[in-house]
């Protein structure tokens, strides 16, 4: 009789143990709370949704790239092509006259990605200075105009974003960017860290290369109801204009909030902006946001109607261990 309530114990964990198993079963099967077919499709596979145009290490996406080079004007073709020269040239000659400069150029820009000092030791790109760092950074961009591919009336054009110092006072970072003709560049951004002395230590960013505002175009070719039915082809979602309802506009067209519509479930924002393709070549293009159940995916699209996309990532990342 003393053994019943050992026996009952074990009948109440094994009982235990198996409700688990059939839980855990029947939550594999019915996927994430909340997410239904559609969400899972999107989401199963985000390496492939991910996609940059500008990566060629991709053949489906290099033949993309260069089909949308090609549509490029003679004269956009030659300034490309001759800023890159100019800027490769300009760091053979650092190598040589400064060896400890370390650069490093984006390869889906051709901007300068990276510009610090290598080596052992506190070096510096600049002096202690009591300047205002913003004034450093032009400075040190203008004496390096061939390296940056950018003229110094280029330079005068940057936009302070930010300034803040970490809270033990030894570093201090800079963020500037572009703006051409009232829009932002994609990812058109620096940020420069200095010492508390004002010494710069390193310059990090993709600011594009030889953008001349008169150059660039400032009316799209493609409207913003056409760039989200393009975007949400992207994610293998139809769409058609005439389900987008505008709900507010800017003055100047260039930013259009439009209300939730089947299968997005958030209000989806668009903006013109330019998408850097290499050195000198920028073409406008619509940005937005499409939340689709638990996903989210930032997606570029080319405005000047020559392909669909330029560029989509998943903003979203997954909890892939548990949590304890």
């Amino acid at each position: 009789m003393k053994r019943k309530p050992v026996w009952i114990l074990a009948s109440i964990v094994v009982l235990l143990f198996a409700s688990t198993l059939l839980w855990n079963f029947s939550m594999q099967a019915a996927g994430p709370a909340g997410r239904g077919t559609k969400g899972r499709r999107v989401a199963d596979n985000l390496q492939k949704q991910n996609f940059d145009i500008r990566d060629i290490s991709d053949k489906d996406t290099a033949l993309k790239f260069e089909r949308r080079m090609e549509k490029l004007s003679s004269k956009e073709k030659e300034k490309n092509a001759n800023l890159k020269l100019a800027m490769r040239s300009a760091e053979a000659k650092k190598a040589r006259i400064a060896p400890e400069l370390d650069v490093a150029f984006s390869s889906l820009t051709d901007s300068l990605e990276v510009v610090q000092v290598k080596g052992k030791g506190r070096k510096f790109l600049t002096p202690s200075s009591s300047q205002p760092r913003e004034n450093i950074v032009r400075s040190f961009m203008n004496d390096n105009r061939d390296l940056f591919g950018m003229s110094p009336q280029q330079v005068a054009r940057l936009r302070k974003i930010g300034e803040y110092t970490n809270p033990n006072g030894k570093l201090s970072w800079v963020r500037m960017e572009q703006q051409l003709n009232g829009m932002r560049v994609f990812r058109g951004e620096t940020v420069a860290a200095f010492t508390s002395g004002g010494d710069m230590v390193r310059m990090v960013g993709e600011l594009p290369a030889g953008l001349e505002e008169a150059e660039l175009p400032t009316e799209p070719k493609v409207s913003a109801p056409a760039a989200v039915v393009a975007a949400a082809a992207s994610l293998g979602e139809t769409l058609a204009e005439d389900q987008l309802v505008v709900k507010e506009r800017s003055q100047d067209g260039r930013k259009v909030i439009f209300q939730s519509v089947e299968p997005f479930d958030q209000e989806i924002e668009v903006e013109l902006i330019y998408f850097p393709l290499g050195a000198g070549v920028a073409p406008l293009a619509w940005s937005m946001v499409l939340w689709h159940g638990p996903q989210a995916y930032y997606v570029v699209a080319d405005a000047m109607g020559v392909i669909d996309i330029f560029w989509r990532k998943s903003i979203v990342a997954e909890q892939t261990q548990t949590v304890t």
